[in-house]
């Protein structure tokens, strides 16, 4: 499972960027591209300012354990929102998840997991169930067994 190439995150971005409004799962990528790479994303009229960003750029070097370690890092903090019912920040956490699992190289399992997301329900509980089972992480201990829709109901 290699880690994608500086082209494939940037091919990735500009396919996934259509059907992610907000960013969230797109802006992932963001880090793992060199400044140029970024700056091809930039429209034309914003260019001038965002190469005054130029030394203060810090691309960082995508290696498939320390995206596993982001992953695991962040699995409880999306367990929380998941269970406290928090429906931006849980759906947030599946759409970082897709994007981190495919910058791991897994990208068969990201697939899995946005397919799911096309059937979202239940804060994602159901997804942060494949993505810790996938990565040893013992979901067990931060899953408060409820399955709701919204905060109403029981």
């Amino acid at each position: 499972m290699p880690v994608p190439t500086e082209q494939e995150i940037l091919k990735r971005f500009k396919e996934r960027k259509p059907n992610d409004p907000f960013g969230f799962e797109v802006n992932e990528y963001l880090d793992y591209l060199s400044f140029d790479s970024a700056m091809s994303l930039v429209p034309d009229d914003k260019r001038a300012e965002a190469e005054k960003d130029r030394n203060n750029w810090k691309q960082r070097t995508l290696d498939r354990d320390a995206m596993v370690k982001v992953i695991l890092d962040y699995l409880p903090f999306a367990w929380d929102k998941a269970n406290d019912c928090r429906g931006i920040s849980a759906q947030r956490s599946i759409q970082h998840f897709i994007a981190w699992t495919w910058l791991a190289g897994d990208t068969e399992f990201s697939d899995e997991i946005d397919l799911d997301f096309q059937n979202y329900e239940h804060y994602g509980k159901e997804i942060l169930i494949k993505v810790s089972k996938r990565y040893g992480f013992d979901y067990g201990a931060h899953d408060n067994g409820s399955r709701v829709n919204s905060e109403d109901e029981e």
